[in-house]
């Protein structure tokens, strides 16, 4: 079983669930270097490489926002009060 975790000091967080029956188990820990792109990538590339993840078939168009906002005028305003 593969974990990831980030490292503080003396402390190790697991980043993944842990599904492993509960008692005493042993752990051993093996260090993999995360690769890291010398080259940062712009804005668009990374627009790009989502897109490309993205099935428009099956996308939902509905609005998100339908029903969340308050259809009252809300309070009386004046410029002049």
């Amino acid at each position: 079983m593969n974990l990831r975790a980030i490292k503080y000091g003396q402390t190790i967080q697991l980043l993944d669930p842990l599904d492993l029956p509960d008692g005493e188990i042993t752990i051993t820990v093996q260090l993999v270097e995360p690769e890291i792109s010398d080259a940062p990538i712009t804005f668009w590339d990374a627009m790009q490489q989502w897109r490309a993840t993205i099935d428009w078939d099956d996308w939902d168009d509905s609005d998100p926002w339908e029903g969340v906002r308050d259809p009252s005028p809300g309070r009386e305003f004046s410029w002049d009060d």
